[in-house]
């Protein structure tokens, strides 16, 4: 509605001048067959003529101004709009690259390659191991809300409103479904190496209640006395003691699959994301994005 209204407008003071030279024909017409003068006795055609000449003149460059502004709004908007697609290229190599599949693998082996004291783990080095993991659940999260906040992978208002044909809504979709995947599978590995170490340090405390145990009540017995700690008891601690072998296979097994996913699924979030930006760049000239 707004372009049918100015392109009216433009044909209005475009054709004004010969309307009124019409007019003033007419009313040369009129007085000299019928002897009505409605035209000024000082303006003769001459003036009619110089004045259309000098209002199409001004018409003339009013429309090249306008069109060099309009030019100069349109390559803006368009550098504008490739820096925005930029800044998008950099948010999601950032996301991407944050998805370390080699982290999980490297913070496990620590833990079981720790130095077993007569006293156990040392807690330091446990703590240290925890806080690691702690960070990188932390850091799925922010890289996740970056790529949500700080590019358009996630959600696009202009396009709900772009009649344009294009495949950036099937990127969209394929690029959430496989990074989601990828960062709950980081998130939850996370989540059963911190589970088994919490249980192994349980497992620590308990094989040592139960050592000490049985040391007290030997060395009693060679003594001659009654032992302190009956077996009941003995037994209780034992029981404690939860079996982490299923455990251990489980995070190995899953360490695998997400050692393997460099070969195939970070491969393909890569290739989308580059897919998605070679599109918005080029729809960067098209009306699907927000004009200034």
């Amino acid at each position: 509605m707004k372009k049918k209204l100015s392109k009216y407008w433009f044909l209005i003071i475009l054709f004004a001048p010969f309307f009124l030279i019409f007019c003033f024909h007419i009313g040369l017409a009129l007085g000299a067959y019928f002897g009505i003068n409605i035209n000024a006795d000082d303006i003769s055609t001459k003036d009619w003529f110089m004045f259309a000449g000098s209002y199409l003149g001004g018409v003339m460059t009013l429309v090249g101004v306008t069109i060099t502004i309009r030019q100069e709004r349109r390559n803006q908007r368009y550098e504008d709009n490739l820096s925005n697609i930029e800044q998008e290229r950099e948010h999601l190599g950032a996301a991407i690259s944050g998805l370390n599949t080699i982290i999980p693998k490297t913070i496990y082996q620590r833990y079981i390659n720790l130095p077993v004291t007569p006293e156990g783990y040392n807690s330091s080095d446990v703590s240290s191991i925890i806080q690691s993991i702690d960070q990188e659940r932390e850091t799925i999260n922010k890289i996740r809300m970056e790529a949500i906040f700080f590019t358009d992978i996630y959600d696009s208002a202009s396009c709900k409103i772009c009649n344009n044909v294009c495949s950036l809504k099937e990127i969209r979709l394929e690029f959430q479904k496989i990074y989601d995947e990828i960062a709950k599978q980081l998130f939850d590995i996370y989540l059963k190496i911190e589970k088994y170490i919490t249980v192994n340090e349980g497992n620590i405390v308990n094989k040592k209640m139960v050592a000490n145990f049985r040391q007290m009540n030997k060395i009693l017995l060679e003594e001659g006395k009654p032992p302190m700690y009956d077996e009941l008891a003995i037994k209780e601690y034992e029981s404690r003691i939860i079996d982490i072998q299923p455990m251990q296979g489980e995070i190995l097994q899953i360490l695998k699959e997400i050692c393997d996913l460099n070969q195939r699924e970070i491969v393909q979030l890569t290739g989308l994301a580059k897919g998605y930006i070679a599109v918005k760049r080029q729809n960067a000239e098209k009306t699907c994005y927000p004009k200034t």
